[in-house]
């Protein structure tokens, strides 16, 4: 009886943490933010760094309108590679850097700790935008090639 009450207290001691990650990292927020400046990493894909001000809440009682925000966003080019270990988020999309460094407007789909939700936890209640969308439109430059 006594191992069994042993056991039992360990595994206590493993779960209590997931459970308290659990619970900060739920939520669902969806907020328009206006981009104020993005940091693309020097090795693509990775995560770009946006900093931006929530515009708008859609959705959730974690942000308010005026909140400054830091998300890390996954971004890269096309060629295909995997992405790094630190972005296995669920199915992260990847979104062009230089689309993302011109941008001014996205929204987000976030839990009340800030990171970016890209499935939906318990069902997807109708929403539209999961992890992280460019809103407006931005001008490229093409290269001969396109």
């Amino acid at each position: 009886m006594r191992i069994f009450a042993i056991i039992l207290l360990s595994l206590g001691a493993f779960a209590a943490p997931a459970l308290a990650q659990s619970a900060t990292a739920s939520g669902d927020n969806v907020v328009m933010l206006s981009v104020v400046h993005v940091s693309v990493p020097q090795k693509l894909p990775g995560l770009c760094l946006l900093d931006g001000t929530v515009r708008h809440v859609w959705q959730g009682n974690a942000f308010h309108e005026g909140q400054a925000l830091i998300l890390k966003v996954p971004c890269g080019n096309y060629d295909f590679r995997l992405l790094p270990p630190t972005t296995s988020l669920h199915g992260p999309r990847l979104t062009d850097p230089a689309v993302l460094a011109k941008s001014r407007l996205g929204a987000a789909h976030l839990d009340d700790a800030g990171n970016l939700m890209w499935q939906p936890e318990h069902g997807d209640g109708g929403r539209v935008i999961w992890g992280y969308r460019v809103l407006d439109g931005v001008g490229l430059r093409l290269g001969r090639t396109a």
